[in-house]
């Protein structure tokens, strides 16, 4: 999900002063359309054996609502905030399209990076310490926007505000997973409509507060509704049943991840002897190969990337040479210095994502026998 939201980031962003606001919604609808043709032709695959290393009960919808509506009400907060500052970096203080994002990119990146630890706060915390933590520190961020930071401010709290929500977002869909039992696809669909729900008034009563009182009264909303939230957190999750939290805490994260890491047709040959089951040993180990892999990767990168841009620079062309000379390309606009603004932006995040896993390699878990 945090991987397909900076791929969108950075190509509607690149394409946004070319095309217009409008033709970029069109992509979002396009977007759209082409994932309900993925989600139907996905009933193909229906008949394959499920890897699920044991059997869950589904908890009771109504136990779940009031954890639904804390969902809901945080994905309000999320879309109000990133609205009012992308309003704000344009209105305020007069950005261009790629200057806010290059203001905003480091958060999105940090959200596509803090998931993959998700699963070790959860373990660490438990989930309620987990939501509740993470959610007052948001509320702190959203308070900070009172006093009207600079840009910088604004980038470094965007970033800290998006590392919390790599944590609270994939603890609750784990949690709303384990709840649906072995209906997890009815269950993500209340947690995808609770969030849609929340996103669509979040936006529209965050616009319209930004316009009446501007960027202070948001952020005390912000912070205060995101406070709130930390408070109920421990009430609501006691609604659920324990055991559920315990899976979650212990499991649930990381095992998610590693069933969608496994092959279909791995999955297929070995049905009958899960991937994992809970009496198994399990170890962590560090993926190295993984780490090795992405650095060729980026070596490759860098090599098209160097050649790529030297040509650009040649033609006088380069996005780059504009920002490091200070003067802009020769002659009218054209689509090959969007092209190459796109392709910093995607070099940047490709540095980034592939450094960190050179120093903070994944973990996979080997089984053995018990």
């Amino acid at each position: 999900e945090g991987q397909g939201a900076l791929v969108a980031y950075v190509l509607c962003f690149a394409l946004l002063g070319q095309i217009g606001y409008s033709f970029v919604f069109v992509l979002g609808a396009l977007s759209c359309l082409a994932g309900a043709v993925l989600l139907l032709s996905a009933s193909s695959h229906k008949g394959e054996s499920s890897v699920l290393c044991e059997t869950r009960t589904e908890t009771a919808p109504r136990r779940t609502v009031p954890f639904l509506v804390l969902c809901a009400v945080t994905a309000a907060v999320e879309s109000g905030v990133a609205l009012v500052l992308l309003i704000h970096l344009q209105q305020s203080l007069g950005f261009t399209v790629y200057e806010v994002a290059y203001v905003l990119a480091p958060g999105f990146i940090v959200f596509v990076l803090v998931p993959t630890k998700a699963g070790s706060v959860t373990r660490s915390m438990g989930v309620t310490g987990a939501i509740t933590l993470t959610l007052a520190m948001s509320a702190t961020l959203g308070w900070t926007l009172m006093f009207s930071p600079s840009a910088v401010l604004i980038a470094g709290v965007w970033t800290a505000y998006c590392a919390c929500l790599g944590v609270v977002i994939p603890t609750e869909q784990a949690v709303v997973a384990h709840a649906g039992g072995q209906r997890v696809g009815k269950g993500m669909s209340r947690y995808e409509n609770s969030q849609l729900l929340g996103v669509t008034l979040g936006t529209a009563a965050f616009g319209l507060l930004y316009s009446a009182n501007g960027l202070a009264a948001s952020g005390f909303v912000a912070g205060t509704v995101l406070a709130t939230c930390a408070l109920g957190a421990p009430y609501l999750l006691r609604r659920l049943p324990q055991k559920l939290l315990e899976e979650v805490a212990h499991e649930g994260i990381d095992k998610q991840e590693e069933i969608r890491d496994t092959p279909r047709t791995e999955k297929s040959k070995n049905s009958s002897a899960p991937v994992f089951r809970t009496n198994s040993a399990r170890e962590k180990m560090k993926d190295y190969a993984h780490a090795r892999k992405t650095r060729v990767n980026w070596f490759q990168h860098l090599g098209l990337f160097t050649v790529g841009q030297a040509l650009l620079w040649f033609f006088d062309l380069s996005a780059l040479a504009e920002y490091l000379t200070g003067e802009g390309a020769s002659g009218t606009p054209h689509f090959l210095v969007t092209v190459g603004r796109l392709w910093l932006i995607v070099f940047a995040v490709d540095t980034v994502w592939s450094w960190y896993f050179t120093f903070f390699p994944r973990e996979v878990r080997s089984e053995q026998s018990g």
